[in-house]
């Protein structure tokens, strides 16, 4: 992400040093969770939409696409993330984006992903909304 935008060399290192010894990376990605995969997902969605932004290309605003729909899968948290990102658009100059097909690509794909996981619940009872009801009280 910070070559995308525009940090060189020492920069890039800095920022790799100070994420990779953050201790709440150190903490939250000392074992395997959805947690960690979530990171994963978030950065590689910056960094896409980024690239979509600054090139126009179809093919990002569709990595994009997917890489929320495998996010979706892991943790429904990335609808928050899904929902950032549209109200960037429609809040800053960006939102001539939305005159282009891009950003619609990448909600369908997102979407087409997120689909077999919504029948699941709907299927079975709706349980991760029973678990978050159970967590929260």
């Amino acid at each position: 992400m910070v070559r995308e935008f525009g940090g060189r060399g020492p920069a890039q290192i800095l920022t790799a040093l100070v994420v990779a010894l953050a201790p709440v990376n150190l903490v939250l990605h000392g074992y395997y969770s959805m947690n960690a995969v979530d990171v994963l997902v978030w950065l590689i969605a910056f960094v896409a939409i980024a690239q979509a932004l600054r090139t126009g290309s179809q093919f990002r605003w569709a990595v994009l696409g997917v890489v929320l729909g495998i996010g979706l899968v892991n943790k429904i948290s990335v609808l928050w993330l899904g929902a950032g990102l549209l109200a960037g658009l429609l809040l800053t100059p960006h939102r001539r984006t939305l005159r282009t097909a891009g950003p619609f690509i990448a909600g369908a794909l997102a979407a087409l992903l997120f689909l077999p996981h919504v029948l699941w619940q709907v299927e079975h009872g709706w349980p991760t909304a029973e678990f978050i009801r159970v967590a929260t009280t």
